[in-house]
Order: structure tokens, then sequence, then C-alpha cells
């Protein structure tokens, strides 16, 4: 069972003439699997996506709301830093990975899938990586230890 749930908007706006439209009869749900940290600890959280489909009557065309869309992972930001974070910093193997995942939280995470957390992350971070560089090049100073 989901630990949350959210629910769907009854409108939405038509992405191809922006008229206000009305969900229809058929419901659409996807759960994304993620850690939930807190002081005393992580678990495993399991978020359940509710929307519908909408129907727009100007254009007489069925759609999916972009936000329900750009919700395409099955796993979560923080698992798969989680993750990378066992990797990079535990120096942990994938294979190890996935062995944890299905001890410490039931999760059964292929190890193909570990990989594709490296992509995501290294996307994400990619921007931030880059800003650091810049203002460790621009610095009048360069401290090396």
């Amino acid at each position: 069972a989901p630990n949350v749930s959210s629910p769907p908007p009854k409108k939405e706006i038509c992405p191809r003439c922006s008229k206000v439209s009305k969900k229809t009869f058929m419901a659409l749900s996807k759960k994304v699997v993620d850690l939930k940290f807190s002081r005393s600890g992580v678990k495993k959280w399991i978020a359940q996506i509710n929307s519908h489909l909408y129907y727009c009557c100007r254009c007489k065309k069925s759609f999916v709301p972009k936000w329900y869309k750009d919700v395409e992972r099955k796993y979560g930001h923080d698992l798969m830093a989680w993750t990378m974070y066992q990797h990079v910093v535990k120096g942990q193997s994938f294979r190890q990975i996935s062995a944890d995942l299905m001890e410490i939280f039931g999760l059964q995470v292929e190890k193909s899938n570990t990989h594709i957390f490296k992509s995501y992350v290294m996307d994400y971070y990619q921007e931030t990586f880059e800003n650091i560089g810049r203002k460790i090049l621009n610095s009048p100073v360069l401290y090396v230890d």
C-alpha cells in the first residue's frame, strides 16, 4: 500500500487550446518507489500519483496532464541519490547495492536499474558540478591540500 496518495485535480488546461477541461471517467495511477529520510533514520516510501484522462470540449481531444507525464520514473530521486552515495562514497558494487536494497528495504532493484540511476544523478547534478568548477577556476586563490 502506498504511503501517500495524491488526489487528481478536477480540471486541467488543454495543451492545444488552453481551455479548461474536465476529467473523464478513465483514472490513471502510477507508483514511485523512493526513500524518506528523517532524524531517526530512513525508510521505504511509496507515493501513488493519481490523475485522469481529460477531455477538451473545444478540441474534441483527450489528453494526459503534462505534470503526470513528467513523473516518468518508477524510482524517486532520494532512492537514486542513496544508491549513488553507496557506490561513490562507500565503494560498493551495483550488485552489492541491489542486495542491500533488498535486505534493508525489501526493494528488488535490478543491477541494470542502478546503472540508470547513475545516468540520472549525473544529469541532475551536472549544472551544479560545472558551477562549482567555474567558481574554483575564477577564484583569485586556489588552495591545494
